[in-house]
């Protein structure tokens, strides 16, 4: 529920798909992960719980109006910034233990010239 009412029912299922999701890679305490594509962030505070105040969350979004939601939103473990999925030289290589994409492959441009990419984060 928000103060416009409901939760658009896509955006409820995006958030439980991202959990199971989540659950897959089986995210643990003290874990550095990145969320490629976060959105207002909703999914990378609930990783953020799972990793505790000894892991970080770093999300990644095109949009500045996204990011800036996010970083409302934001603790201590979590930090969103500006970010395209189609570039990460900002990371330097095996800087997250974990690395996802929750309903965002769709939004990448060249998508066999841009994954071999997050193998390497």
């Amino acid at each position: 529920m928000t103060r416009w009412g409901p939760l658009p029912a896509a955006y409820v299922h995006q958030f439980e798909h991202g959990k199971q999701l989540l659950a897959a890679l089986d995210i643990r305490p003290g874990q550095e992960v990145l969320d490629i594509g976060t959105g207002t962030g909703r999914l990378a505070i609930y990783v953020a719980g799972l990793i505790g105040p000894s892991g970080r969350v770093v999300g990644i979004d095109p949009l500045p109006t996204r990011i800036e939601i996010a970083r409302s939103k934001a603790r201590g473990n979590f930090d969103a910034r500006l970010g395209r999925a189609e570039d990460l030289s900002e990371f330097s290589d095996a800087s997250f233990d974990v690395v996802y994409l929750n309903s965002v492959l769709h939004w990448v441009e060249d998508k066999p010239g841009h994954l071999g990419k997050y193998i390497g984060c």
